[in-house]
């Protein structure tokens, strides 16, 4: 009889034992925030408004020879663009096709 209950008593001590969970108790680390290219960047600054002289609509004409009359022209449509328009106007005339396209990368607003 005291052999069952001491070995009673060790079954219950053993069985307690194994189910109960190991809690171990560590520090929290702080997790590192990754830096993101946003929050570096500097800040973006709008372009003035279109048509301003600190940005002035694009015009240009096709390539040609360049001649005094059609200068002429171009600066009179300008001319009449602004007046009608109150828009600042650069005009431009390329010597090329391959021009055109490198104008477009800046973006021309108008083109005959």
């Amino acid at each position: 009889m005291k052999h069952k209950s001491l070995l009673i008593i060790f079954v219950l001590i053993f069985i307690i034992s194994c189910s109960l969970p190991q809690v171990s108790i560590t520090q929290a680390t702080e997790t590192p925030i990754p830096v993101t290219p946003t929050d570096t960047a500097l800040p973006f600054l709008p372009k003035p408004e279109l048509g301003l002289p600190e940005n002035p609509l694009i015009l240009a004409l096709g390539p040609s020879a360049n001649s005094q009359a059609q200068i002429d022209a171009t600066n009179v449509l300008a001319t009449q663009f602004k007046d009608r328009t109150g828009y600042a106007v650069v005009t431009v005339i390329p010597d090329s096709y391959g021009s055109i396209h490198r104008l477009t990368q800046r973006r021309i607003q108008i083109l005959f």
